[in-house]
């Protein structure tokens, strides 16, 4: 019985650390979705929206002079990736 509640607080603390490390990605994932969109408001002739409720994707199109988006928009999903995968292209539509 000792040996089983040894190993149950040995998991225990391995969840902890990993829950931790969790935390930390969830918070670099969201300042660079941040920074990313923070980024494309300065390009002049692209309007960038707010971050959709799924996923962390945006909404990017080309702007009028007044700022405003013209058609066709679509949608961004900021990723550090080396590259794009037919599978990456399929969910994001």
């Amino acid at each position: 019985m000792k040996d089983y509640f040894d190993e149950i607080g040995g998991l225990r603390g391995r969840n902890q650390q990993l829950e931790a490390e969790m935390a930390k990605v969830a918070r670099v994932g969201k300042k660079e979705e941040l920074d990313f969109a923070e980024e494309v408001r300065t390009w002049p002739g692209v309007w960038v929206g707010e971050k959709l409720p799924r996923n962390g994707d945006y909404l990017m199109a080309f702007s009028d002079a007044a700022g405003n988006p013209l058609e066709p928009s679509m949608v961004v999903d900021n990723k550090d990736k080396t590259s794009v995968t037919e599978a990456d292209v399929r969910n994001s539509a």
